[in-house]
Formats: C-alpha cells, sequence, structure tokens
C-alpha cells in the first residue's frame, strides 16, 4: 500500500482466519533512516500517544540480535485506542535501516509478540 514499502503481510489471529489479521510491513531506507527517539516518536504519535525521552524509550525496548546483528524491538499501545498497537523492529546495517512492524488490535498484540521476535530471527544480510 507504500511505495516505501518492501513487503507486506497479512498475520492472522488465530486459526488462519484471514478475515480478522495484522499488518506486517517491511521498509527498507538507504543510509541513516532516522534515531531511535525519532522514530518511535512517530509511531507512539500514530497511536495518539505523546512522546517520551530516549531513555524511557530504551528502557521499555527489548534488545535482540540476529544476523544482521543487534536491534530493538518496541511495543506500543494507547489503552484509549483498542484498535490498533504496534510491535516494531529497528535493525541498522551499514547501509540502510530495516523496519519491521505489526499493526494489530491492541487485544491481539501481546499473543502476536512472540511470532513476531521470531520473525525478526530470520533476518540474514546477502
Amino acid at each position: 500500500s507504500s511505495s516505501m514499502r518492501l513487503a507486506s503481510y497479512k498475520v492472522p489471529y488465530e486459526n488462519d482466519d484471514f478475515s480478522n489479521y495484522g499488518d506486517l510491513s517491511i521498509t527498507v531506507l538507504n543510509g541513516f533512516g532516522g534515531n531511535l527517539n525519532s522514530n518511535v516518536n512517530r509511531w507512539r504519535r500514530q497511536l495518539g500517544l505523546k512522546p517520551k525521552p530516549l531513555s524511557d524509550i530504551m528502557n521499555d525496548s527489548i534488545e535482540q540480535i540476529n544476523e544482521i546483528g543487534k536491534y530493538y524491538i518496541f511495543k506500543i499501545r494507547n489503552d484509549n485506542n483498542p484498535d490498533s498497537a504496534f510491535i516494531c523492529a529497528i535493525m541498522s546495517t551499514v547501509n540502510s535501516t530495516i523496519f519491521v512492524k505489526l499493526n494489530a488490535k491492541s487485544e491481539k498484540i501481546d499473543k502476536l509478540e512472540k511470532p513476531f521476535l521470531d520473525f525478526c530471527q530470520t533476518f540474514v544480510m546477502k
């Protein structure tokens, strides 16, 4: 749905029912894709939340390592917006920044967290 998206996936909540699903996008930006603070706060604003300082953002992050290297996972939800919550990953390479973002109903985001983490572990550089 966006010219910036490298890939889009429908992520079913349960039983492969694609009539009710989350939206996973992968976007790759050449070069530096902005700092963690600006990207996470942009996602927070998309959910109607106020920005947070970097120290709070990092305290709420999950640090992971895959074949690309160290990356960060951010789970963002607004309790006043049950229709949308995000789990996002930011992976940096020498030449690009990879953003993986899952948009799902807030009540389903916790259930989708492990599959999202597993998916992010599959990224490799070729």
